[in-house]
């Protein structure tokens, strides 16, 4: 079975994060430390909360996949992930134009 190299990462609910560039430079810099993954951030979809949400991507749906899904990636490397975005958290938001 692959391991989950895929995710998707809703950063929290403030208009730091809604900054299109800041979220641009948060994809750059994450696809960055984090070789062999893919991430992708957005702030699409009808709920943000106070803390970021990390989505591993397994699969893909509908009716003709054949490919099995993914594996869940392991307990560290989403310690890791969660580690380096909550350095976003403390960034001044001066820092983003």
């Amino acid at each position: 079975m692959n391991a989950c190299c895929s995710f998707v990462v809703v950063p929290p609910i403030g208009a730091k994060f809604d900054n299109l560039l800041f979220q641009m430079r948060m994809e750059d810099e994450l696809n960055g430390a984090f070789t062999g993954f893919s991430f992708v951030v957005t702030t699409d979809g009808p709920n943000r909360f106070d803390d970021f949400m990390l989505i591993p991507m397994l699969g893909k749906a509908g009716d003709n996949v054949t490919e099995a899904l993914a594996a869940y990636p392991d307990l560290e490397t989403i310690e890791t992930i969660a580690f380096f975005l909550h350095r976003y958290l403390g960034e001044a938001s001066g820092r983003l134009n």
